[in-house]
């Protein structure tokens, strides 16, 4: 239920070119990332929204959603995405690098489907 809600968030901001926080996108379930069970859950909606993309042959998703200061994305997403990502079987030496080029394929693929 709660990748549901997300999902569409996430879509959203793919088709726009940009980036967003953990905190705005979980305050959308109620959630605080200030509470670990909080971080926990928006982590395994994440995983599951963006191993569904993957097994569908589109690009993470969930690369959109990074950490952030006072609400403004300021950087990548958390080591978490990196971790997923090998374990769906990307192969890279680069954590920076990868996020740079995913970011561009989700954005890419999702801004030509407005």
């Amino acid at each position: 239920m709660s990748a549901e809600i997300i999902l569409p968030i996430l879509v959203g901001i793919a088709k726009k070119k940009g980036r967003d926080t953990y905190t705005n996108v979980s305050v959308n379930l109620g959630w605080d990332m200030r509470l670990s069970r909080d971080r926990n859950k928006i982590s395994k909606v994440l995983y599951e929204i963006s191993w569904e993309e993957h097994q569908n042959g589109r690009p993470l998703l969930s690369v959109v959603v990074v950490r952030g200061r006072n609400g403004v994305p300021t950087s990548n997403p958390g080591k978490g995405f990196y971790v997923m990502a090998r374990g769906m079987g990307f192969e890279f030496q680069d954590d920076e690098q990868f996020f740079r080029e995913e970011l561009k394929r989700v954005h890419d693929y999702w801004a030509k489907l407005k």
